[in-house]
């Protein structure tokens, strides 16, 4: 950059550029800069190597063009503070001064960059914001879809919150309200989690009311060995479904955490009772799972299957069978879902779509059965059912184990509904009953249920009282009545 001060010091190379100015003419010469001798500090001078010289003529020495005085036209300030001389060619004519000064243009970059960088910094400030709004909708409804979930099995059932509660407080003694609401939401709000044969199963868990082993089992009054010790006195498996598992009361209110208080009673030395219930399980998978522990050595000296329910509600396979289906498809195919398709606020959109009838709900896959009641099948799920018993009796036999192999009671069957206080949403399984009575006749009409058969159906025909907790799952003086029978059964084998 070339100082530019009132004057130019004075010398030969001064002397050539101090003649007289030129009449004015169409096309007037400007002397090139590099023509001059000047004295100018090395550091005054900013060499900017963006503009090559040749590109703006030979009047010109970077960005810097000098008139035929010999003065510089004027001075830009940098940021640095450093001062650049830049001449603007005399009059040369428009297309001249127009093609010198379009070589660089500063002006003209200082001015586009800060508009582009708003420009970046308004559209930054829109992307974020819809992000953070998205996020914050998918959040919110995952947190809403988390909390009616618990409601859709027992709350809803009733008219109302405080209609639920008031059914609710009679089942729990010493509970209060804030203390029957948790547990409901740890009962209904845990997860299932896959598990190799038989598909799935509930996740370990430790909540307040609620506590899932890793191991598979729910817990007890106590936090029960695992494996079971072989000095014990006696060990028992119980199977079933979410009405085995105890959904809806205390870990010390099951029907294994009762069976093991009052087997302990019988003699000395605790019965360790392992609850092996699942939610939706029914006899086929736990059949799989009884036989899966047996290949692991887990051998237990009695198993108890209470069945009835899911075998009854569930003719066409096992829950979730569909997702399963789905993702082994997707493996298979390669064509997974795109891994936005389930965020909440999609799926909310597409239940919307369909309800309003803008969209078409997706049909199940063939060969997937959904997880939900069918119309009623005597004469699928009862030859089913035997089957599967006489599977487990045979190979608890091979095992040296003690099989018992429990119909258990369902508010369809042998109960005043009088005294139901969830009777609203009984037509939801109607099914199960009509099975339930056409077993019961087969059974007085002669059909042997097996030798380890043990008939609980009509053990409620003449209580008169609430013994559920929802539409089926037991109260914690239910599971006690159970229990009870189902240790005198095991005490009369022995």
């Amino acid at each position: 950059m070339i100082d530019a001060r009132p004057s130019l010091p004075r010398g030969a190379g001064a002397a050539r550029v101090s003649a007289p100015r030129a009449p004015r003419s169409p096309r007037p010469s400007i002397t090139p800069l590099r023509a001059l001798a000047l004295e100018v500090p090395e550091d005054d001078v900013a060499v900017d190597s963006r503009v090559d010289a040749d590109a703006i003529g030979d009047h010109c020495f970077r960005d810097a063009c000098v008139s035929p005085d010999g003065a510089p036209s004027h001075v830009d300030l940098l940021a640095g503070g450093a001062p650049r001389a830049r001449a603007v060619a005399p009059e040369r004519g428009a297309e001249e001064s127009r093609r010198v000064a379009g070589a660089y243009t500063p002006a003209m970059s200082t001015r586009s960059v800060p508009a582009l960088t708003r420009a970046y910094r308004r559209l930054a400030v829109v992307l974020l914001n819809a992000a953070l709004v998205f996020v914050g909708l998918n959040v919110a409804i995952a947190l809403a879809e988390r909390w009616q979930a618990p409601r859709t099995a027992s709350a809803a059932s009733t008219r109302g919150l405080s209609g639920w509660l008031a059914a609710q407080r009679p089942l729990h003694p010493g509970m209060d309200d804030e203390a029957i609401l948790r547990l409901d939401r740890e009962t209904w709000s845990r997860p299932m989690e896959y598990e190799p044969f038989t598909q799935f199963r509930e996740a370990p868990y430790a909540g307040e009311f609620v506590r899932v082993s890793p191991h598979g089992f729910r817990e007890g009054r106590g936090v029960a060995p695992w494996p079971p010790p072989a000095d014990a006195r006696e060990v028992v498996f119980l199977f079933g479904g979410s009405t085995a598992f105890g959904y809806g009361v205390r870990d010390a209110q099951t029907i294994a955490a009762h069976l093991a208080e009052l087997m302990s009673e019988e003699g000395a030395g605790a019965v360790l009772v392992y609850d092996f219930g699942r939610g939706h399980y029914y006899s086929s998978q736990e059949r799989v799972l009884f036989e899966e522990l047996l290949a692991a050595g887990h051998v237990p000296d009695t198993a108890i299957f209470l069945d009835g329910f899911n075998d009854f509600r569930l003719v066409d396979g096992p829950c979730f069978a569909e997702d399963l289906a789905a993702s082994f498809a997707a493996t298979v195919d390669g064509a997974r879902a795109a891994p936005w398709s389930s965020l909440p606020a999609l799926r909310l959109a597409r239940r919307l779509g369909v309800r309003l009838g803008l969209a078409q709900a997706a049909p199940a896959k063939a060969g997937t059965v959904l997880c939900r009641a069918a119309d009623a099948r005597p004469d699928v799920v009862v030859p089913r059912l035997l089957a599967n018993w006489r599977a487990i009796a045979a190979t608890a036999e091979a095992f040296g184990v003690r099989p018992l192999l429990v119909l258990q009671p369902v508010p369809y069957h042998a109960y005043d509904l009088e005294h139901h206080a969830f009777a609203g949403n009984l037509p939801l399984f109607e099914g199960v009953g009509v099975t339930y009575a056409e077993l019961a006749r087969q059974r007085a009409a002669g059909l042997d249920l097996g030798p380890d058969s043990l008939w609980l159906a009509d053990m409620q025909r003449d209580l008169r009282e609430p013994l559920y907790v929802d539409v089926a799952h037991y109260s914690g003086a239910m599971s006690r009545r159970i229990a009870e029978r189902l240790a005198a059964a095991l005490a009369v084998e022995r």
